[in-house]
């Protein structure tokens, strides 16, 4: 039963919990008649997951909806279950109805009905729609939103626990049409559409008696800042609406600040089911990846080179074809960023110095955020930075700001280049009680990603455990920039076998880290084959004058 303190629209969804025949305890073949929430609430959580196998079954094994969209459908396709239309403190937004859910599913395939978008910081979502009839029109946006700050302690506080504020309405001519909403101080009251709705993260709008034949615009957009810069949400659409219309081009990027050479997922979310795609970068320095092309309806991206990329999108089907451009809507850095927060409270054991191929950086410490508990001591120094080489060792050279046996280290390499350091294989040094300062030894992994990421170092007095987030009480934290360069091997031929490591002069099996040449002559006498069923991947493959490499299974060269 709803409401909470901020008037928030509770329960979701109720389902059917009177007298439901199921299975039951005291034997294994024994059921029975029950009620109540242990009936009701498996009963939803059964359907769902239906819903999301349905889903697969439609459009191909591996897809999946993301949570917002599944809350969206289910709430969408809700039958009324209150003394009043639209949603209610007693029953939410109605009785679920699989069925009805489900068919909302199939019909995606033939009327563009279900869409999931990102809404970037200070822009508006619109999409036009043609009614057929007078049938009703049905509207629902639900995102998941990121967690809000609860008040202090008081009786009933009316603090909004939203924190992405979107707003959808509908528009036609000089009409607005908002969303269902309900009042906390007045919870037998009817909802109402009167205006925004700045408590839900789940909005309505229903038109009961559209006008035949006309464009109807729908509208997302939002109040304030949208956290983190932007705010995915699903979209569900219900009444007679054309399909003879041209696409409405339109796309998201899974990041906006990519490093170099790292992949970025581009979704396409036209509307009006578009049936062909051309994608186009400016600078045109990018790499399709995972057998995707420029054609492709989802493509994934590798950009090359850093700077500000433009992106455009044309999508097609028979009835017409339109064009979406984001420009200054990829800035791509040299490096990972995002990393997860370490640092250590006091500074004893701090790191005074470090010296690392070309990197030699003395410091003291740095003390960030004032009085305890919130001093801070971490060092950036991302631009002191040094090229290494991929299954290579180099010398660290460690000095502290403290003297003490049970001093602490660690070293860590985001060898992915993914923007943490919680991958296998990225924690490359973890001594207990060594004394901190010294020289190690450090190998780099052999198959880190070639292009700029970042090492991260972190003393510690007095501790049995390493770890690359959080906060200590004793030491200090410090971020370098590191240059991962391709490794360069060549073919030496004993045999073959591409994947025998004796057939390459540095012994190992070449990786997407290798620079790869094929040599005239190669000192063994053979050629190398890659068998079927087998792949390989280089960085670069140079193949010299005369020389022959023969591909049965498959080779994947990342430049």
């Amino acid at each position: 039963m709803g409401p909470v303190d901020d008037g928030r629209i509770k329960p979701d969804i109720v389902a059917n919990g009177i007298g439901l025949y199921s299975s039951y305890s005291s034997a294994d073949d024994a059921y029975t008649s029950s009620s109540g929430t242990s009936m009701s609430t498996p009963s939803a959580a059964g359907s769902i997951a239906l819903l999301n196998q349905h889903f697969e079954n439609v459009y191909g094994t591996g897809s999946k909806m993301k949570a917002a969209t599944t809350k969206a459908i289910v709430i969408h396709t809700s039958d009324e279950a209150g003394t009043t239309t639209g949603p209610d403190y007693e029953f939410g937004w109605g009785l679920m109805n699989t069925e009805s859910a489900a068919a909302k599913i199939t019909e995606d395939q033939s009327t563009d009905v279900i869409l999931e978008y990102y809404l970037v910081d200070g822009e508006t979502y619109t999409r036009d729609i043609i009614t057929t009839s007078t049938s009703p029109l049905k509207v629902t946006i639900v995102w998941t939103d990121i967690p809000g700050t609860p008040p202090s302690i008081s009786l009933d506080p009316a603090d909004a626990m939203l924190v992405n504020d979107l707003d959808l309405r509908i528009t036609q001519a000089s009409n607005t049409y908002y969303p269902w909403k309900l009042d906390r101080d007045n919870p037998s009251s009817a909802a109402t559409q009167a205006g925004e709705n700045n408590i839900d993260n789940v909005e309505v709008v229903d038109i009961a008696s559209p006008a035949n034949a006309t464009t109807y615009t729908i509208v997302v957009d939002h109040d304030g800042t949208l956290s983190g810069g932007s705010q995915a949400f699903s979209m569900i659409l219900s009444g007679d609406i054309s399909n003879a219309v041209a696409p409405e081009a339109e796309f998201f990027a899974s990041t906006f600040t990519p490093a170099v050479n790292t992949v970025v997922d581009f979704s396409d979310a036209s509307a009006n089911i578009p049936t062909s795609w051309s994608w186009s970068f400016n600078p045109s320095t990018v790499t399709f990846r995972n057998n995707t092309l420029s054609s492709s309806q989802n493509p994934e991206v590798e950009f090359d080179a850093a700077g500000t990329y433009e992106v455009t999108l044309l999508c097609s089907n028979s009835y017409g074809s339109d064009t979406e451009v984001k420009t200054s809507y990829i800035t791509v850095g040299s490096s990972p960023t995002g990393y997860p927060e370490a640092y250590s409270t006091n500074e004893y054991a701090y790191i005074s110095r470090v010296q690392f191929g070309t990197i030699d950086k003395s410091s003291t410490y740095t003390n960030i955020g004032g009085t305890d508990p919130d001093d801070k001591y971490y060092e950036d120094w991302t631009a002191n930075s040094t090229d290494v080489i991929p299954g290579q060792s180099y010398n660290l050279i460690l000095s502290c700001g403290s003297t003490n046996s049970g001093i602490d280290f660690g070293i860590w390499i985001d060898k992915n280049r993914d923007g943490d350091f919680s991958d296998d294989g990225e924690q490359l040094l973890c001594d207990i009680d060594g004394g901190g300062a010294g020289t190690y030894s450090i190998l780099i992994p052999s198959d880190a990603d070639i292009g700029s990421t970042r090492m991260r170092l972190r003393t510690l007095f007095y501790g049995t455990s390493c770890s690359s987030t959080g906060s200590t009480s004793n030491g200090e934290v410090e971020d370098y920039t590191l240059n991962i360069q391709a490794a360069p091997t060549s073919w030496s031929g004993a045999s073959t076998d591409w994947n025998t490591s004796s057939n390459w002069t540095d012994g190992n099996v070449p990786t997407a880290s290798y620079n790869v040449t094929i040599p005239t002559t190669p000192s063994g006498g053979n050629f190398p084959v890659i068998p079927f069923g087998t792949d390989a991947k280089c960085n670069s493959l140079t193949i010299e004058s005369g020389a022959t490499i023969t591909v049965n299974g498959n080779l994947e060269i990342e430049n």
